[in-house]
Formats: C-alpha cells, structure tokens, sequence
C-alpha cells in the first residue's frame, strides 16, 4: 500500500495524456440515449447498433470471459472497440446488468481514464459505491476506498464489502475486527483462495504465500501491492505492473519487466517517461522529464546498448533511435523493435517509434531489416510503406510475393479478384502455407477457381475442423453484429494457434461485418509471418 501512492496519478492516466487529479464518479453529464463510450469514428468507434441483434446474456458471457492479459495486439484492438464505442446496448437487458459488466471489463483492460469518463455518464453506474471503491484501490487511495466501505449499511454482508473491510481493518492495525470480519467471510461459504492466502500473509501468518489463485480485481491488485508479493508469471494484470513500472523505489530489472506488460495501457509519454527513467541510473542520463528528453552526462554508445540485455539497455536503445548518430539510429530501432518482438510486445513499441520508423531511408535497409520494418507497415495500414519495401526486394521474389500479400490485405485488394498466380501456382505444389495464404485470400473476398477449391479441400494437413466458436463466430459476422464479432474473434485469437481453418473463419467474419480495418491488418501480418527469422 505504501508504494502504491507514488504511482496513483500515473494509472489514472494510463489511457490518456493529462493525469486525473481525484476520483469523482457522482457528478453526472447529460443522459445518454444509448451506452456511453470515449471513442470516436475518427478513433475507430463501432456503428451506434454495434450490438444488435445480440442478446444481453450473450454479450456479458463474451466480456466475462476476457483475458486480463492479450497476447495478440488485434485481439486487444477488436476489444477496445467493442468496448469503447459508444452505441445502443444488447437486446433483453432485464436487470440492467450489462452496463456494470461492460465497465468492469474496461478496467480490467487498465483503460482506467476510459472507465471514469463513461461511469460519470451512465445514470445506473455513476452512483455506484462498488465502482467508487474499485477505482480507489486502482488508483492507490486506499483511504478512500475504506472510507467508502465503512459507509455501507443495507450491503454490509455482501461478500465484496465483507473482503474489503477485512483489507481494511489490517490496513489499520485492527486485528480483532479483521478476525471477526474474516470469520464471516469463511461462514458465507466463500472459498477464493487467492484472498484467504494473501490475508494470512498481511496478517503475518508464517511462510510463503500461495498466490497462483490471487485474480485481477482491483482489490487483490492492492492487497498484493500491501503485501510486496511479487505475482507469478504472466499473471500480472497491466494495472498493477503499472504500479510497478511508476515506481522508482523499484529495481530496474523489476519495473522494466512491468513496462513490458502494462505498455498496452499506457501513452507514449508515459512509456517515454518510464524508459527516461530506467537508462538514467546505469548509463548516467539525466532526464529532462517536463520535456520528455533525454540530456546525456555521459556518452551512450550502440555497443554500451547492445550489450546491456534489460531496462537500461532498451532506454538507451530507444535514445539512440531518436537522437543518436546517422549510424546509430536505425540499427538501434531495429534491435529495439527485435526485443519488443521476442517480449511480445512489438506492435505497442512500433507505435511508440511510428516517428522514427516515417524518417527511415528505405534504400538504407539490409534484406534482414526489411522483414521488421514489414511488420510495422503492416500494423499500421500503411500500403506506400509495404510498396516501397517490395521494390526493394528484386533480388528475393519469395519475400517480394509475402509483401505484395500484405500490401493487398491491406488494401482491400483481394475483394473481387482472383487468388493471385503466386498462391495459385504454390497450390499445386502441396505448399501448405499456400493452403493457408489461399484461405486469407479467400476470407478478404478473392475468387475461388475451381482448381484452387479443389486443392484447399482436398489439403487436410492443416485445414482444422469447424469448431462451435467458429460457427458462432459466422453466425454474428452474418447479422453484422460488429461488437459480438470482434469479442468472438479476440477470443479465438487468444486461445493459442490457430488453423488454417481458424484463421479463415476468423478474417472471413471480420470482414463480413464490416471490421474491415482488423481483417486486413490481421492478415497482412500472417502474410508476413514466413518472413520472421529469415
């Protein structure tokens, strides 16, 4: 609890550039006719009928079932539009539950700036004492949130207040109430063993606590934080790696593997600040924090950065990109983009260097950086990139075919024609990644000749099975309701390798439902897939 203060600023503005100066979810704006939300056309919002024709149970089964963390950066771009558009809510919405449901869902997406703004605005949410609570322990006021526990008379028994007032009366040195609130916690029936392992460890219970059950809520992301537990592997939540990153009472190592999970939720100044922070110490940089610039006391070097495998070796890489030598900077965004990549990170830092990448001269790339820079193309949607790396490639017409495939994807330059001679021609050779290849065409609306259907479906090595989540996928995409859509594929996409059958269903339904950004970005990037490592 201690660290968590320092930081409380910073993670309420994880998803935008001002950071929030208090907590205030009473106030209310105009009533909205439909479901509030913070992005715009411009910003890639859905239809206002996004969720059409889906029922309210359907969609809160589809948004409970969410990862806390994404693997796939377009998995986590279908579902940030779903759940920030603005629009009409689901069908047969009894108990008014899906409005909570969709907000707890946001901030277990860390878009915690998102989640105040659309709470001040929904009449059913801005009174509610659990969200006021929620957004405390998020933001490390820990005050706050007990004071709001301690108001609470018709709900005093639920389990959610039960937990927090326990937290609460350890936070306060109250042993004996927190006994007697724990006690009633094990009568209700309740059995989270994340919970119970962490409050025997903040109320100094001997040994080592079993923290592989603790979830992502916001009170386990606090009392963790209370307890300094490290979490285990890849179950960190990006609000509390967040905290972690912020928090320059931390060890470098510590908060640079933080940086690594929580930069999906943060802004680029944020990120900028924290990698401005992890080179100072080590490399002797001195940050000009206000302005965002890195000033050096000491010579950086690209050897001194390639060498240096952890925070400050990456900050000074990222340094180097911008402002290092002629010599240093592009050879200093690739190793920087080839570490985020094996982070699984690389589509969040290609953003973040989108300034350096648009003052590259291509003819300066190596044939082992066009791949890298490709894949940044790719992300986003830029098909003058891609056209200028394919001429690049004259000497490589395996390469130069895999860029001209992402620069169609992208580009909607499947819709209405044929397969292309190079899928065609490989599908008669029993290419299996042409079977693949043939599929994606096929989903972004290419032409099927009856020599190529006869190829793919007699194929079977990788074609898959149609799965129950890919006809569901089909069924949504064909009632173009884009909200269900998006979460069935961000679903599929995070359930670990696909087939090629998948991956068709996956792109073929994207596109059907007018998700047509998502479809080709997707795709551009399983074109490019071969590429890696070449």
């Amino acid at each position: 609890m201690r660290d968590l203060l320092c930081t409380a600023a910073a993670l309420f503005a994880l998803s935008g550039p001002s950071y929030a100066q208090s907590i205030d979810v009473g106030q209310l704006g105009s009533a909205e006719a439909y479901e509030p939300g913070t992005l715009t056309p411009a910003d890639g919002a859905l239809g206002n009928n996004l969720w059409a024709s889906t029922p309210a149970d359907v969609a809160e089964e589809l948004i409970l079932d969410l990862p806390q963390n994404f693997q796939n950066p377009i998995a986590r771009e279908l579902t940030r539009r779903a759940l920030l558009s603005p629009g009409v809510p689901p069908m047969q919405d009894g108990d008014g539950s899906f409005s909570g449901n969709r907000l707890g869902a946001i901030i277990k997406l860390s878009e915690l700036s998102a989640a105040q703004d659309i709470a001040q605005r929904s009449p059913g949410l801005a009174s509610s004492q659990e969200l006021r609570a929620d957004l405390a322990l998020l933001s490390g006021d820990i005050s706050s949130a007990c004071t709001q526990s301690d108001s609470i008379l018709e709900k005093r028994a639920e389990i959610y207040w039960m937990k927090l007032r326990a937290f609460c009366h350890v936070e306060r040195g109250e042993t004996a109430a927190a006994e007697l609130t724990l006690d009633l916690i094990r009568s209700s029936g309740d059995n989270d063993k994340g919970y119970t392992a962490l409050m025997r460890s903040l109320t100094g219970v001997p040994g080592r606590p079993d923290v592989r059950a603790v979830n992502g809520s916001p009170l386990s992301i606090a009392m963790m934080a209370s307890a300094d537990i490290p979490w285990p592997a890849g179950q960190q939540p990006p609000a509390s790696a967040a905290q972690t990153a912020f928090n320059a009472v931390k060890n470098n190592d510590e908060r640079f593997k933080a940086l690594l999970v929580a930069a999906p939720a943060m802004s680029d100044g944020q990120i900028r600040q924290i990698l401005d922070s992890l080179g100072a110490p080590e490399s002797g940089l001195a940050s000009d924090l206000a302005g965002g610039v890195m000033e050096t006391q000491a010579p950086i070097t690209l050897e001194t950065a390639m060498s240096d495998k952890g925070g400050a070796g990456f900050a000074q890489l990222y340094h180097l990109s911008r402002s290092g030598s002629q010599e240093e900077q592009l050879p200093a965004l690739i190793e920087l983009l080839s570490r985020a990549d094996k982070a699984n990170q690389f589509a969040r830092f290609a953003k973040l260097v989108e300034p350096q990448l648009q003052g590259i001269y291509y003819p300066d790339l190596t044939a082992g950086q066009i791949p890298m820079i490709a894949k940044t193309a790719a992300l986003r949607g830029d098909i003058i990139a891609l056209q200028q790396l394919h001429g690049l490639m004259d000497d490589n017409t395996a390469h130069q075919d895999r860029i001209a495939l992402a620069a169609d994807a992208i580009g909607n330059g499947f819709f209405g024609g044929a397969l292309g001679t190079d899928i065609e021609t490989r599908l008669r050779e029993k290419n299996s990644r042409a079977l693949r290849d043939a599929l994606i065409a096929y989903g972004l609306g290419a032409n099927l000749s009856d020599t190529a259907a006869h190829k793919i479906f007699s194929q079977r090595n990788n074609l898959g099975r149609l799965s129950g989540k890919g006809l569901l996928l089909q069924s949504a995409a064909r009632r173009r309701a884009q909200a269900e859509t998006a979460l069935r594929a961000a679903l599929m996409l995070e359930s670990g390798a696909l087939s090629d059958l998948d991956m068709f269903l996956i792109i073929d339904s994207l596109y059907n439902a007018g998700l047509n950004e998502q479809a080709g970005k997707l795709a551009a990037l399983d074109f490019l897939e071969p590429l890696s490592g070449q």
